[in-house]
């Protein structure tokens, strides 16, 4: 009640309604008004889709002792560029979404040589779920875990390693790669990217794939723009097709991983807060011809997708 005014809340129906008030003043007289109302209820938002995250580092190749220029072929970082890969995306991506599930390939002694970062990343997956990045277990898992995603969920696929070009087809060296003699490789014990290229078109919902392997950008088959603009999958590339991914030990990542962590971090942040798509792949390309003063590019394809948000500031 305001002096002369009442205010009375009626609920009423989504659609039409009609509000009928009768009352009779002092003197007795009936008065009736009404009014017609038309009511929408708010509509439910809709609900996030999943974050599926699958990760695959390779560090240790006990087979190629002498195979990479008369030496081991072991990298330093790919198992943590793969792990703190995922450990980032779980902080700053995972939270727009309703939930994540992970795929984790990496080399087990890698990160056992670093209890913290074991631990970091044990709260992600559990250790019995992290398996060896073997050639038959790559193809396998990722092929059932990109199965799983549907139509309104997200999948990130990550992969650090050694990638090489055997004529006109590019491989991924599992830790299990080997060769048959100086001059050829066992092309069984490798993996074949046409395959993973595969379970990545069956995949449903938006895609991204992020590759920090030597001539990553001849992983990326044309055949991937087979319906670009319905598509939606991103290709972030370290590097050239016949060009090398760098490794700095002062950063303690490859320089494409590094420049992409310190993006989601929020150094690729729009002024409204968020990293976006575009705005993540504008700081990659900076940083890593920054990093490797233009000795490294990296490249990129975008298929028929919006600007989204990747990252929380």
């Amino acid at each position: 009640m305001d002096g002369n005014n009442t205010i009375v809340e009626v609920p009423v129906e989504d659609g039409q309604n009609t509000i009928r008030i009768t009352g009779t003043n002092e003197y007795g007289y009936l008065t009736e008004r009404s009014v017609t109302t038309l009511a929408r209820k708010a509509e439910k938002a809709q609900a996030k889709g999943k974050l599926y995250v699958a990760v695959i580092g390779v560090d240790k190749y006990p087979f190629l002792t002498d195979a990479c220029s008369g030496h081991a072929c072991d990298l330093r970082y790919p198992v943590d560029d793969a792990t703190e890969f995922l450990k980032v995306v779980a902080q700053k991506s995972a939270p727009l979404f309703s939930s994540m599930e992970s795929l984790v390939l990496v080399n087990r002694q890698a990160l056992d040589e670093s209890p913290d970062k074991a631990q970091q990343t044990y709260t992600v997956a559990s250790a019995g779920s992290i398996m060896e990045p073997d050639s038959h277990t790559i193809d396998d898992q990722l092929a059932d875990f990109l199965d799983r995603p549907g139509e309104h969920d997200t999948t990130i696929i990550f992969v650090a390693g050694h990638g090489i070009n055997i004529d006109e087809d590019y491989y991924f060296i599992p830790t299990d790669g080997r060769k048959q003699d100086a001059e050829r490789w066992k092309r069984s014990s490798l993996v074949d990217w046409s395959d993973i290229q595969k379970s990545v078109e069956r995949a449903k919902g938006m895609r991204f794939m992020l590759l920090d392997t030597c001539h990553a950008a001849n992983a990326f088959n044309p055949r991937l723009e087979k319906d670009a603009q319905d598509a939606r999958i991103v290709v972030f590339s370290a590097t050239a097709a016949n060009n090398t991914a760098a490794e700095l030990p002062e950063l303690g990542h490859g320089v494409f991983t590094y420049s992409i962590l310190e993006g989601l971090r929020g150094k690729a942040r729009t002024p409204d807060g968020g990293v976006t798509l575009f705005g993540l792949a504008d700081f990659i390309s900076h940083e890593v011809v920054r990093l490797t003063a233009s000795k490294q590019k990296p490249f990129y394809y975008v298929g028929g997708v919006e600007n989204i948000v990747l990252a929380e500031p």
